[in-house]
């Protein structure tokens, strides 16, 4: 995820190419698919189509919580940004717009698409009551974190984390836990265990899961483990590919609870093996989470299990 215009643009510059090309920021409609496609790869150097395709087909699912943007000249894109609204992923209590991918038309570098882009997003989130904006971006990015510093964003207070399975192996623990996909049955237990941990309500967060799970089962995973007949803990993932500019297909870790009567008796295990099983059918290697820099417990685990500390840097905007 990169702007290909920098922060730190000449005034004048910027006036004169905004005069002699205006340009219109909008909400993203399916017919900018192959001009975006067309802008991404003329940074990546290749094409990366699946990528827009699921992008696209998730954010003009439901036209009514579309907020990806494009900027327009002459009736054609110039520029794109996607994001996604996030209602509770990674143990994370507030409502926050997840930043995914931004770019810019070389013949338009220079001209502030990008910042435009970003200032007519944080608009429309402040006026949807959202709470805060988050992106990550690679340390070394120094001029791509200094764009984002320019215009209000600050370090997040999440760490983000990476389990490469290969390198570091799961090493399963004995369980009796049965893990099953979630059924709409479930989803009440489920967000009773959540309360449990998160001291918060988060109903609506699991229906949305539950919904993406059943509608695209190929990225989405949803999975509850049960302990003498009783939910004991669950498990959220989902598949990225592209999303902040890597390109690598990867598992993520929405959310993952184990009810604290079922705790130390492998329930995690098994819901982490059972993730594991559905992410080599995938082809995916690798799986990263976020997770909050005190949550201690959680982190012991987390290392335990191979994840360590990514090159990424989360970057957020707040509202208050």
């Amino acid at each position: 995820m990169a702007p290909e215009s920098s922060p730190m643009e000449d005034e004048d510059l910027q006036k004169e190419g905004e005069l002699n090309n205006p340009f219109i920021i909008r909400v993203i409609a399916e017919a900018d698919l192959e001009r975006v496609i067309s802008i991404d790869a003329k940074s990546h150097g290749h094409v990366r189509r699946p990528y827009f395709e699921e992008k696209f087909a998730v954010c003009l699912r439901d036209p009514g919580i579309n907020t990806s943007l494009a900027a327009e000249s002459d009736g054609s894109a110039i520029g794109f940004l996607l994001g996604q609204l996030f209602f509770g992923e990674f143990g994370i209590p507030v409502t926050r717009a997840v930043l995914h991918t931004l770019g810019v038309h070389p013949d338009f570098a220079h001209r502030r698409v990008a910042h435009r882009l970003l200032m007519q997003y944080r608009k429309n989130m402040e006026a949807l009551r959202v709470e805060a904006i988050h992106t990550l971006v690679d340390w070394h990015r120094l001029e791509l974190i200094g764009f984002f510093r320019s215009i209000g964003f600050r370090l997040s207070h999440e760490l983000d984390l990476v389990w490469d399975t290969a390198r570091h192996p799961f090493q399963a623990g004995h369980s009796h836990a049965e893990v099953t996909a979630a059924t709409e049955a479930d989803l009440d237990a489920v967000a009773e265990i959540d309360r449990e941990t998160m001291q918060a309500s988060r109903g609506r967060y699991f229906s949305g899961k539950f919904s993406a799970a059943a509608s695209r089962p190929g990225n989405n995973h949803f999975l509850v483990a049960w302990l003498d007949g009783e939910p004991a803990g669950f498990l959220v993932g989902s598949i990225f590919q592209g999303e902040f500019g890597i390109e690598e297909m990867r598992g993520v870790i929405d959310s993952f609870a184990v009810r604290e009567k079922f705790r130390h008796q492998g329930v995690a295990s098994a819901l982490l093996e059972s993730l594991l099983d559905w992410l080599r059918e995938a082809g995916a290697a690798r799986i990263e989470t976020l997770c909050r820099w005190n949550d201690w417990e959680l982190l012991r685990y987390f290392e335990y299990v191979g994840f360590r500390p990514s090159s990424r840097i989360g970057l957020m905007w707040r509202f208050q």
